[in-house]
């Protein structure tokens, strides 16, 4: 169980210093997306105590994405339930097949990796 939402507080962070310090708009002078995997997987669920964070942060147009191997690690530890998981997250999550391959992906399509 997440605890500490690093990540997110140093996303609002960023979000706060493209837009307040260097008056940059998302969507026109930025993207920002946010690949959710392993221990972050949780954070993605309805139930986390920080579902307003993240619905914050979509609210600034943040893109968020659930890597479905992290799905099913939740489904098999029994903290998702089986045959509709995806009804447990927040909703404007989207899915990526692995986590760890979308941050690349998203890399070489030009975004830049920040390590929470």
């Amino acid at each position: 169980q997440c605890t500490r939402p690093f990540g997110l507080i140093h996303a609002a962070n960023m979000l706060d210093d493209y837009e307040t310090t260097h008056g940059m708009v998302a969507g026109r002078d930025y993207e920002f997306v946010v690949v959710a995997h392993t221990g972050g997987g949780p954070l993605m669920l309805k139930t986390s105590p920080f579902a307003g964070q993240v619905e914050a942060l979509m609210a600034r147009g943040v893109k968020f994405y659930m890597c479905q191997n992290a799905t099913r690690a939740l489904i098999r530890s029994g903290v998702l339930p089986p045959g509709n998981a995806t009804a447990s997250l927040i909703e404007g999550v989207e899915y990526v097949t692995a986590g760890v391959t979308a941050i690349v992906d998203f890399t070489e399509r030009g975004y830049r990796y920040v390590q929470p």
